[in-house]
């Protein structure tokens, strides 16, 4: 089969065979399908082309071109996919547009000659104006795409025959493809592209004229011919720079080091063929310690090198240069600029020629002001570093030491120059092996100095400190706090905080940071360094004085010790923890839900344990022991075990030399949760008991009852269901004298928990019972979820599958509610039982469906256990 659209809509079966013939409306609905996304349209799509702004459902019009197209092209060929979803089963080479697009891209990766017998084969395959036969409103806008793809595909056409100097080619087919364009309708279109043709003429008479006497100017430096990494950069100066019509100017920026101009001069060098008027290169020193170059001094430059005379006002430097540019079709590269200011009066007016600009800052206005293209150069992933590597000191080093070629990789944090600069080291030393070099990046106190190559005059550090060098006084100050910051990222609210300027001072600098690419934002509003520039930046911060910096660490970790407080108060109502009054001059978030307070520390998370560490690091013991703690329930519904172990060792080591019993209880109960975890039972137990002591002495009537609660919960799941009863009582009395509802309903919970564990179901009921009743008087969610959890076990044991299906579904609810994953999942396998039990085996499946997408989530290897359950449902 095969299909058209590049004039009129049809459709032919066979080779050779005439086109099949359809209704128009037919013909309209087979022209949706083909223009449609993998050539499939649902009914608000086949409305908006056939029939727009009507009200009507118009469901049997669509169904009758259903099946009259189906009777032309076949039942197999015309599938419905999805209620009201159908689409068309062909080949994309079976459409002509199709055909024409990868014509089209073969065509603009390709040159000279080529370039120009492809795109003329691309033209070839159009017959006219699009869907020629199909009339509507609703198909204006692609039409209208369409006609813009024939024109930029023809005037490209024109601009490579150019190019080669193949003018007869172009008498010859350029009546023939503008031919059938020739009606009233498109009589404008027309005389652009006739226009575009004299344009093109009149550029290469002058260009020819103007090289006759004179050799045109070749100015690229000398640069490594080795690029790695790039082709996407790359086609996408093929794009900015080659394409007709438009601004030809292109920018490149990144951060120092990330290879820029690198990429401008291998592009340069590989398309000098499009620039017959030359390549004019200039450094304009825009980040080094020399002075940057003045626009005026390069224009004059520029034009002698172009035999242009040289106006008597600087005023019409720019305006002879553009003029003289303008008349043939000359590259310019611009090197490290420093600012839109530099750059535009040497950039090209409309015409032949096209810049090329590089640069650390962003130089958004070039975009804003002339339409200039700007693309940022990202930072190589590890195996682009591998290869460049292997092509400085040669693959047989790297394939003799690769673990060592691995890390030493790490370390250069994805910088060309980086990578480079230690190759050379390494070639330049046969002795020196990748495993010096690692072992020098392990020991070295500033890392940076191992990237320096004096005889190659290559220094990233020296690199980082000129870009520095540019930025304003309080961008500098704010560099290094952020060095002070320990990461990964930080948040624009902190980077707030601990600059301690007004707020828009805070957001100017950070957007010259950014602008300079010193720190990147890495997603909405929260930011990062690579590993070198955050070396860079510690080694700016240790320069100043240790009781600046300690301020700084100190308005961090209050920060996030007092928003992480925030958080937790949302996601564990009913806990107290005493973290003091809240610095001036730091906000604090205030989450409207669990799922939002969660939110906020899964973004924090790694910031947070970095900040533990830092703390105890420099003795700052208050913040040591209380980030952990705020941050512990948290890790336990995202079952980060591990984790919390480890911190709260080093809370509770602070919490002896700053905290109170009752406190170093509460981070011991905490402790044993992590335990408990990680299903070290006789660990937990051992640590409750301690914290039981710890209250005990220190007169703490609630810790006593929390942490006998906490030793009931190990006792139960360790099978020791009379210990269990016993602590649970214990805790219960305490709770009912203190009016603590919350702690009463677990006991409660707790104790008609251990009378199911030993068989006495209807004991366990009424305590279970008793506990719900009790914790409607609560705000603890986490609790009552575990309430009901509890009834819906002895009501699915007692026969009653559809009351256990609603404690179940209330389970589920809760714990979607405060985003305990691992607990929701788990409350969906028992509501599957509950399903399951009642017959209803559809909604059994959909119940741990959604329990292994959660458990995948989370990396639990329940996953597995459980998608076995789902497929011997099915």
């Amino acid at each position: 089969m095969k299909f058209w659209l590049l004039g009129k809509v049809a459709a032919v079966l066979e080779k050779n065979s005439p086109p099949l013939r359809l209704r128009p409306q037919v013909t309209a609905f087979l022209a949706v399908l083909l223009l449609s996304p993998d050539f499939t349209a649902d009914l608000a799509t086949i409305r908006g082309y056939l029939w727009p702004g009507s009200r009507e459902r118009l469901d049997n019009n669509i169904q009758q071109c259903v099946r009259m197209l189906r009777a032309a092209l076949g039942y197999d060929t015309v599938r419905r996919v999805g209620p009201g979803t159908y689409c068309l089963v062909v080949q994309p080479e079976e459409v002509d547009l199709h055909r024409f697009q990868e014509l089209l891209k073969t065509a603009r990766g390709a040159v000279g000659a080529e370039r120009a017998t492809q795109l003329l084969q691309s033209m070839d395959l159009w017959s006219g104006p699009p869907l020629a036969n199909i009339d509507g409103v609703g198909f204006d806008g692609v039409r209208g795409e369409l006609v813009e793809m024939w024109k930029s595909a023809c005037v490209d056409y024109i601009t490579a025959e150019c190019e080669v100097d193949a003018i007869a080619n172009i008498e010859t087919n350029l009546p023939r493809l503008i031919k059938p364009w020739s009606g009233e309708r498109y009589s404008g279109l027309v005389a652009e592209i006739k226009e575009a043709y004299a344009r093109q003429l009149a550029n290469r008479n002058q260009v020819v004229a103007g090289s006759a006497g004179q050799m045109a100017p070749r100015q690229l430096p000398a640069h490594r011919t080795s690029i790695v990494g790039r082709d996407t950069q790359l086609r996408l100066i093929d794009d900015a720079l080659l394409q007709s019509g438009g601004p030809r100017i292109c920018v490149l920026t990144g951060p120092a080091g990330v290879g820029k101009s690198l990429a401008a001069l291998r592009w340069a060098e590989t398309r000098e063929e499009y620039f017959p008027g030359g390549t004019l290169y200039v450094d304009l020193n825009g980040f080094s310690t020399h002075k940057p170059a003045e626009p005026e001094q390069v224009l004059i430059r520029f034009l002698n090198d172009l035999e242009v005379k040289i106006p008597r006002a600087k005023d019409g430097l720019s305006t002879a240069f553009r003029t003289a540019l303008a008349g043939r079709a000359v590259l310019v590269v611009l090197d490290n600029a420093r600012d839109v200011h530099q750059v535009r009066p040497m950039l090209p007016g409309p015409g032949p020629s096209a810049a090329i600009v590089t640069s650390r800052n962003q130089l958004a206005g070039l975009r804003a002001v002339v339409g200039a293209s700007v693309f940022d150069v990202p930072r190589l992933n590890a195996d682009e570093c591998a290869v460049l590597l292997a092509s400085v000191i040669g693959r047989a080093r790297m394939e003799a030491e690769p673990d060592s070629a691995r890390e030493l990789l790490r370390h250069c944090a994805g910088l060309p120059l980086a990578v480079v600069v230690l190759g050379s080291r390494i070639a330049a030393r046969n002795v020196l092996t990748l495993a010096h070099i690692v072992a020098e990046l392990r020991s070295a106190v500033h890392r940076l100095s191992s990237f320096s190559h004096d005889e190659a005059e290559l220094n990233v550090r020296g690199v980082f400190e000129s870009a520095l060098a540019q930025l304003s006084p309080r961008a500098t100050e704010l560099f290094w706090k952020l060095g002070v910051h320990r990461g990964p990222s930080i948040s624009r609210v902190a980077v707030g905080v601990l600059s301690a300027l007004a707020e828009s001072d805070s957001q100017d600098a950070l957007a010259e940071l950014r602008s300079a690419h010193m720190i990147e934002e890495v997603s909405y509003e929260r930011y990062a360094m690579h590993d070198l520039l955050r070396d860079f930046a510690e080694e700016r911060a240790a320069a100043e004085s240790a009781a600046e910096r300690r301020v700084v660490v100190e308005r961090i970790l209050d920060h996030l010790l007092h928003n992480a407080r925030a958080c937790d108060r949302v996601i564990s109502p009913v806990r107290e923890v005493a973290t003091g009054g809240v610095p001036s001059g730091i906000p604090i978030v205030a989450p409207e839900s669990p799922q939002a307070a969660m939110a906020w520390l899964d973004a924090e998370y790694d910031v947070i344990t970095a900040a533990v560490d830092q703390a105890e690091s420099l003795g700052l013991d208050r913040y040591t022991w209380l980030l952990p703690v705020v941050i512990s329930t948290y890790q336990r519904r995202r079952g980060h075990y591990l984790d919390a172990g480890r911190m709260l060792e080093k809370a509770f080591q602070a919490a002896e030399r700053v905290a109170n019993p009752g406190d170093m209880a509460m981070v011991l109960r905490m402790r044993a949760r992590a335990d408990e975890g990680l299903k070290r039972l006789d660990h937990a137990k051992i640590r409750l008991a301690d914290a039981i002591a710890l209250c005990d002495h220190g007169a703490d009537p609630l810790g006593y009852a929390h942490s006998s609660n906490a030793l009931a919960v190990v006792h139960r799941e360790n099978g020791e269901p009379d210990l269990a009863e016993s602590r649970f009582r214990d805790a219960l009395a305490i709770y009912r004298d203190h009016g603590d509802a919350a702690g009463a309903a677990v006991s409660l919970n707790g104790i008609g928990c251990t009378f199911w564990d030993r068989g006495d179901v209807d004991k366990a009921l009424a305590f279970c019972e008793e506990a719900l009743e009790v914790s409607m008087a609560s705000t603890d969610e986490n609790g009552r979820a575990n309430v009901f959890d509890s009834l819906g076990d002895i009501k699915l044991a007692r026969g009653e599958p559809e009351v256990a299906v609603d404690y179940y579904q209330s389970v589920v609810e809760i714990f979607c509610r405060l985003d305990y994953k691992q607990n929701e999942a788990r409350a969906l396998c028992r509501l599957a039982d509950g399903f399951a039990a009642m017959g209803d085996a559809a909604r059994a499946r959909l119940a741990l469906t959604r329990a292994v997408k959660l458990f995948e989530e989370l990396s639990d290897p329940a996953a597995r256990e459980v998608a076995e359950r789902l497929r011997a449902l099915e």
